[in-house]
């Protein structure tokens, strides 16, 4: 199962996967990532990537753990296939008895 533990939404998400250069491997902070062949990082908004002259010590040594961009686009698409119940009624039989089980409990 794939968890994002950075308390996004899938708006959210999904704007970052739109904006990723087609070669981003990851995202923190509002920056793509990519650690091969060298790590680069890139701002989303010009067209290249910058290159790093210490292997991206700057951003390691800030706490650098970004989300992968495919963990993001997997969470996108389970989140697109689940079933939201928003009508009970579709998802329940018409000849289903409910009981209030806490009424009957105190009579």
């Amino acid at each position: 199962m794939t968890t994002i533990n950075n308390n996004l939404t899938i708006e959210q998400m999904r704007e970052i996967v739109s904006k990723a250069p087609s070669n981003a491997e990851s995202y923190q902070g509002g920056y793509y990532f990519r650690e091969s062949p060298q790590f680069m990082f890139h701002n989303g908004f010009h067209d290249q990537w910058n290159l790093t002259d210490n292997d991206g010590l700057y951003f390691r040594a800030a706490g650098f753990h970004p989300i992968q961009i495919d963990d993001l686009r997997t969470a996108i698409a389970k989140h697109d296939t689940t079933d939201h119940v928003t009508d009970i009624r579709n998802h329940v039989s018409p000849s289903t008895i409910v009981k209030d089980l806490e009424a009957e409990r105190h009579g």
